[in-house]
């Protein structure tokens, strides 16, 4: 995992996106390739309770992890181009 902090044991996920027909897709707003201009690459909502996570618009699998830095906590993800 690329991170230089602690990685919180048993809080990693890892996630793809598919279609309604269960066939991988592209990670972006629309579930196309990425457009000309990236207007539908969705961006992660602020820090918040509860949001959304867009990948970088590959078909990569994408990679959430907890880590810990001193007393806090916060999530990373990684996903390969």
């Amino acid at each position: 995992i690329p991170t230089s902090s602690k990685v919180s044991v048993d809080h990693v996920n890892v996630g793809v996106w598919k279609d309604s027909n269960g066939k991988l897709n592209w990670s972006t707003t629309d579930g196309n390739a990425i457009t000309a201009n990236k207007s539908n690459i969705g961006t992660t909502a602020p820090a918040t309770n509860d949001g959304m996570v867009y990948g970088n618009g590959s078909k990569n699998p994408i990679l959430g992890y907890a880590i810990t830095q001193g007393s806090k906590g916060y999530i990373e993800t990684a996903q390969m181009k």
